[in-house]
């Protein structure tokens, strides 16, 4: 059975030297589509105020390849150069996403030490611990679900602790601890769905669109930076332009046709939400 997220967050710290010539500045998940990829997977960004960005970014992506080589996983690295600093990104499976981000840790543990002559751990050392966590981690059943799903065209959502396949009529959610063996597939499926971004009016398209959809006939719902709301009922005030808007747009029973405000953060922190839209 897989470790619960909160227990998978707290599974390993790694001493990353605290210099301000080389900062890590965040690592995360992306659950879905993003910039770098259509595959989910994790990303850091690292801020070299005090070297070379080019050359951190260089030695931070052969830390990542070696450290992938030998725990066997066959990911593709992609950086992204930004002034000052750099963006490191790679695929992992739905099941090794948190793994996905201590590999990306690790991999910056070992550059800041060489930049900055200290020693490091053993590499063996390193590996035995990120071993241990993707162990920790692995889920099989979710991976085989999320396939077929996939493979029958059906959309999914993922949570920390929970997956939903379908949107709203046809959507069902269960703990990633108590996935079934075969679900009901007669009863999943994606409902008409839009996403909107940009720079400015989003919510205004975003409102129009689902109003044109409740004009139609359909229960229309939206999510947004000011509330989500399914046919007249706003479920919440907030800002929900994010993944968890679009969760709990999208895991509402009564929910016809979808729309979402998807704005920069979002998607640079989490990925999109879904992977498809219709």
């Amino acid at each position: 059975m897989p470790a619960p997220f909160e227990v998978l967050a707290n599974a390993l710290v790694i001493p990353v030297p605290e210099d301000p010539a080389l900062v890590l500045d965040g690592c995360r998940r992306l659950l879905g589509p993003n910039l770098y990829s259509d595959l989910p997977g994790a990303v850091g960004d690292g801020l070299a105020p005090g070297t070379d960005p080019a050359q951190m970014l260089e030695l931070w992506q052969d830390a990542a390849k070696d450290l992938l080589a030998a725990l066997g996983w066959h990911s593709e690295t992609v950086t992204r150069p930004f002034a000052g600093g750099g963006s490191l990104f790679f695929a992992a499976p739905v099941d090794q996403l948190m793994t996905a981000a201590y590999v990306i840790e690790a991999a910056w543990y070992f550059t800041a030490c060489r930049i900055l002559g200290l020693d490091a751990w053993p590499k063996d050392r390193m590996l035995g611990e990120l071993r241990r966590i993707a162990e920790m981690e692995a889920n099989p059943a979710l991976v085989r679900l999320v396939d077929a799903a996939r493979s029958r065209g059906i959309d999914r959502l993922l949570d920390d602790d929970a997956i939903t396949l379908g949107h709203g009529t046809g959507a069902r959610t269960w703990q990633t601890d108590a996935l079934p063996e075969v679900p009901d597939w007669t009863a999943l499926h994606d409902v008409p769905l839009a996403l909107v971004t940009g720079t400015n009016g989003k919510t205004t398209t975003t409102r129009l669109i689902a109003a044109m959809g409740q004009a139609g006939g359909k229960v229309s719902g939206l999510s947004s930076t000011d509330f989500v709301r399914v046919g007249t009922e706003v479920l919440d005030k907030g800002d929900y332009s994010g993944p968890a808007g679009a969760r709990l747009l999208l895991r509402d029973p009564r929910l016809e046709l979808g729309v979402l405000e998807v704005a920069r953060g979002g998607i640079l922190r989490r990925g999109l939400p879904v992977t498809r839209a219709r």
